[in-house]
């Protein structure tokens, strides 16, 4: 008798313990899902911030703006405007790059992000950022290879080769 009282008192125990693991799992599995969506707000802040840098040299000298935004063709690439402006389109390329980078690696934020529309936009509008990524495609892959998947392609004039080659 005094077995059973045991064998009963032991395997309430164990059903206690699995019982409070279970819980412990729980916890832990909501403690990472938080813990992975603000990793993920982070990454998302952290792009937006480096746009917003970005966009605050824009509005510090308007007249570059057209040129990202406006569809205007770059400027005499041996001028003032032209060196600033082509300076300027490798900043953005990375940013675009840091977004797209940012919503395949965090699958949370896919659903919030606007990266893929906006690089889809800049293509339609910057002739001088879609310069400088179908010169070196290499070194923007993500954006490169968004632009394939979305079927846009070069205008006369700019690289088309995924290696850079004209």
């Amino acid at each position: 008798m005094v077995s059973a009282v045991a064998e009963v008192i032991a395997s309430l125990g164990v059903i206690a313990s699995l019982a409070f693991v279970a819980f412990q799992t729980r916890q832990l599995t909501k403690q990472t899902r938080i813990s992975n969506g603000i990793a993920a707000l982070g990454a998302m802040y952290n792009g937006i911030e480096r746009l917003h840098q970005f966009q605050t040299f824009l509005i510090e000298r308007p007249e570059i703006h057209p040129y990202f935004y406006s569809d205007k063709a770059p400027p005499d690439p041996d001028s003032a405007e032209g060196i600033r402006v082509r300076q300027l389109a490798p900043l953005l390329c990375d940013v675009l790059e840091y977004g797209l980078m940012t919503v395949e690696l965090m699958p949370t934020v896919r659903e919030h992000e606007g990266w893929h529309d906006f690089a889809i936009f800049l293509h339609g509008h910057s002739p001088v950022l879609r310069q400088v990524v179908y010169e070196h495609p290499e070194w923007w892959r993500r954006l490169s290879r968004h632009w394939q998947d979305a079927d846009l392609r070069p205008t006369a004039g700019e690289h088309a080769d995924p290696t850079g080659e004209p």
